[in-house]
């Protein structure tokens, strides 16, 4: 699984998993989404890119879930804040370039670390 939740206030996506689980949809994580929804509390998600090579994520499909994710979760305050550890700098490019496109809703729970 690409998706772990502590049962408190941190998801952790495990990249490598991710990347390996391409192409990525709602389905997989909907055990997890449950699980979130359950604890009632507001979550926290860290994502390590430190060792990404941006060429291996299908960004449509990241776009994809994303999307799926506000449309099943848009009237819970679920997601707290989207924090990227160990961006490289081709990364931070990449946000720049993409984030017009992503809807504002996203682009405002993301940092990076």
């Amino acid at each position: 699984m690409w998706l772990e939740f502590d049962g408190h206030h941190t998801i952790v996506v495990n990249m490598k998993n991710y990347i390996s689980s391409q192409p990525v949809g709602y389905h997989q994580i909907s055990d997890v989404m449950d699980r979130i929804r359950g604890n009632a509390l507001p979550v926290y998600t860290y994502i390590d890119i430190s060792d990404l090579n941006v060429r291996d994520v299908d960004i449509i499909c990241l776009i994809d879930l994303v999307w799926d994710l506000h449309e099943k979760t848009k009237n819970e305050k679920i997601l707290k804040q989207i924090c990227f550890i160990g961006a490289s700098r081709r990364a931070l490019v990449t946000w720049r370039t993409i984030a017009p496109l992503v809807p504002t809703f996203v682009s405002e729970l993301i940092i990076f670390e």
